[in-house]
């Protein structure tokens, strides 16, 4: 192997004096530059021969860093793939090293080192074994030292077993089982189910279903619908709403259905497909369905519609959260009449409401028109102490009605008393986006970022960001592309915001500078989203951001392919490498759950530490469907393993 990094080293210096022809004299196309797979920028130089002078000093990890910034300005240049796959390796990250090793060899297919470079692959593969394997085994001694007098060892046992089921080693996992007690039977526990998760989340779903569907045959009382709402959430992602309502229909009775079924309906809306989004809603009605059903019905004129779908809630609250939700729909069409109609039957049902919804009879006094009854009543309603933060909320509501209707006045008051409440933790930072909001809706842009400007950025940092980049995309929609870019900027990464959200005005911008074909700019912002993603995921590593920085790199990358600057392959293996470098570290992960907090228990380590394993093995099964040419799955889901055990 160090032959091929001596040879590489030749390739570079020979790549870094050539790029050194490319001056002002002689202008390089930036996309092309972007999209290199042969040359490197004279400005990028600097991050790449840090890289290669930490290198030569093995300093594996260092090195890795520097090369990964000098590849964010060339995406596919071949001799930094490479070099990138070999810091990682020396440096442990193994999943990422088989990533660059494969984009570099997909980058340059007809290298005469191809065969050692491959070689080095399989002993990279069979040291991420090696490595897991190892865990199992100190965890069975650890295992082994908890005292047999109740069921911690037992569960330590089926922690460790439930790993390796889930990467597909049932063998194992029932062999392990078998250490928790003599009597084990095997009939006992069916791991399919675990897999069939692990198939969903490498994209094989003809296999996931198969698997569920024989399961539930076989096992009439033990159904699994966690399963397969999590298929029908990998197949939600990857725009498949047809295939993933399919398997959210057999996951009805699952905890995580309704979270998953009201995106899809959310999807549904949007498209306009009205008929398929109420028959996700007749499956299970639950209230956030039912508002963004009703609420719709209501913003296309059908308000029996969206009465209809009130009525067929149980629960009292819910119909009279619904219902204000509908009436302030109608306030911001102008429909004050009807408005009014349902706020004031919201007021007889005030009996029939908990004290957590208090402030739904507050704003609908505010919506029937007693403003002064509206204000007292937020100031004397329950303060939910969980959210800290439903008093400023209805202000803010009370604010925005308020504006719509023409009495700036009243707004103010309820910003004023917001400011004063003792307890709410958020004080002005509802009630100013929502006047901010309301001029928004009004269209009157220049006032609403004036307001949007005065939320406190100590106490709602993200609230101001969102608003910000709300505006913005409406200054795009109007053709101010400058003050769009602009604001953009300004809503920045503060308060690590909602990433559609930030997301969506920096997408119109791509939109717009596609179609003027001005692709440096179309590059340009597709990194500062990537950047800003990065940051979020500092900030907290949720699933969704995972999710949403791949379809940004997926995108970015379809450019390439159109203009033929690189292969589908290329792109697949180059996103996959930086997605794993960027929010994957198996080592930093292996800390953690040897040490979660102090006085966890010994069964809870266990596991944590087993799911460290199956990550290996997992992340080893996705790369080797990738090297089948199989790029179904999709790489965020294999990452929402990282925070699954």
């Amino acid at each position: 192997m160090k032959k091929i990094f001596c040879l590489a080293l030749a390739i570079l210096a020979v790549a870094i004096f050539s790029s050194a022809v490319f001056s002002e004299d002689q202008p390089v196309d930036k996309v092309k530059m972007f999209f290199s797979t042969s040359y490197i920028s004279p400005e990028n130089e600097a991050n790449y021969t840090r890289g290669l002078d930490a290198a030569n000093r093995a300093e594996w990890s260092l090195a890795a860093r520097y090369f990964l910034e000098a590849q964010k300005k060339a995406h596919y240049y071949a001799p930094l793939l490479f070099n990138l796959g070999l810091s990682n390796e020396k440096a442990g990250n193994d999943l990422a090293a088989i990533a660059w090793f494969r984009a570099y060899l997909a980058a340059s297919p007809r290298d005469k080192n191809t065969a050692s470079i491959l070689e080095e692959i399989k002993k990279i593969k069979n040291s991420i074994k090696e490595k897991s394997n190892k865990i199992y085994s100190e965890l069975y001694n650890a295992t082994n030292q908890i005292p047999d007098d109740g069921y911690n060892r037992e569960s330590a046992y089926m922690g460790i077993a439930e790993a390796q089921a889930e990467a597909g080693d049932f063998e194992t996992a029932y062999q392990t089982l078998a250490k928790s007690r003599p009597d084990f039977d095997r009939t006992e526990k069916d791991f399919r189910p675990l897999y069939a998760k692990t198939l969903a989340r490498l994209g094989d779903f003809k296999k996931t279903w198969e698997i569920l569907t024989k399961y539930e045959s076989e096992k009439k009382e033990n159904k699994s619908p966690d399963t397969w709402v999590f298929m029908g959430e990998q197949l939600l992602a990857i725009g498949d709403l047809t295939g993933a309502w399919k398997a959210l229909r057999q996951g009805k009775d699952s905890y995580a259905f309704e979270f998953a079924a009201s995106e899809l309906l959310d999807k549904k809306i949007k498209e306009g497909d009205i008929i398929f989004a109420e028959e996700i809603y007749k499956t299970k009605p639950t209230k956030t369905m039912a508002s963004s059903l009703a609420v719709k019905k209501a913003k296309d004129g059908d308000i029996k519609g969206a009465e209809f779908v009130v009525a067929s809630l149980s629960n009292q609250g819910d119909m009279a959260e619904v219902l204000l939700d509908v009436a302030i729909e109608l306030w911001k069409k102008g429909d004050y009449d009807n408005a009014r109609r349902l706020a004031k039957r919201i007021l007889t049902m005030s009996d029939q409401l908990d004290k957590y919804q208090e402030t739904v009879t507050a704003v609908a006094n505010a919506i029937a028109g007693d403003y002064e009854e509206a204000l007292f009543s937020t100031s004397m309603a329950f303060f939910n102490d969980i959210s800290r933060n439903n008093h400023s909320k209805a202000y803010g509501q009370i604010a925005y009605i308020s504006i719509l209707e023409g009495k700036d006045n009243i707004a103010s008051e309820a910003l004023d008393l917001s400011m004063d409440d003792p307890e709410d933790i958020y004080k002005s930072v509802f009630p100013q986006q929502y006047i901010a909001m309301a001029y928004l809706d009004m269209g009157k842009l220049d006032i609403a970022l004036e307001e949007a400007k005065k939320i406190d950025q100590v106490e709602g940092p993200r609230f101001y960001g969102d608003t910000i980049a709300k505006i913005a995309g409406e200054y795009i929609k109007k053709g101010e592309i400058k003050t769009g870019e602009e604001l953009i900027k300004l809503a920045g990464f503060t308060g690590q915001g909602w990433v559609e959200v930030r997301l969506t005005p920096r997408e119109m911008l791509i939109k717009e500078f596609l179609a003027k074909k001005d692709l440096p700019k179309v590059i340009e912002l597709y990194e500062e989203a990537i950047d800003y993603i990065h940051n979020m995921i500092k900030e907290f590593r949720g699933v969704d951001r995972f999710i949403e920085l791949e379809r940004i790199m997926k995108e970015e990358a379809k450019i390439g392919i159109e203009k033929k600057y690189i292969n589908k392959e290329l792109g697949e293996w180059v996103l996959a490498a930086r997605i794993i470098n960027d929010c994957l570290n198996l080592d930093d992960d292996l800390k953690n759950a040897r040490n979660p907090y102090d006085g966890a228990p010994a069964e809870f380590i266990i596991k944590l530490t087993a799911g460290v394993a199956k990550r290996m093995q997992i992340g080893l099964l996705k790369l080797e469907q990738m090297e089948k040419g199989n790029f179904e799955g999709r790489i965020g889901s294999f990452i929402k393993a990282a925070f699954e055990n």
